[in-house]
């Protein structure tokens, strides 16, 4: 797969996400969670990753420390969890060829 076609496959899920999570909201915009993104895909290290992103990007944003850190620790879980994708991707075509 070429570098534009993933580029291309990136851009359409994160379109498709944004376009689920835009209609979910105008029907109730109260009940958003960032965890929804997962219903997407959840076997896209991208996915995961950007997930890892917001919930960093939401820990920053907390003053109080023990607050924050509920953030940053399941930030650090998606992240943990892109890398092991990444590393079964990796090792699945290796074996491939």
């Amino acid at each position: 797969m070429s570098s534009h076609q993933r580029e291309f496959d990136l851009h359409s899920l994160l379109e498709n996400a944004r376009e689920t999570v835009e209609a979910e909201n105008a029907k109730n915009p109260l009940d958003a969670d960032l965890e929804e993104a997962l219903v997407i895909n959840t076997t896209k290290h991208n996915t995961l990753w950007c997930m890892g992103n917001a919930y960093t990007s939401q820990a920053f944003l907390i003053p109080n420390w023990n607050e924050s850190k509920v953030y940053f620790d399941k930030a650090s879980q998606y992240f943990q969890q892109a890398v092991d994708q990444v590393r079964s991707l990796c090792l699945y075509y290796s074996i491939e060829e």
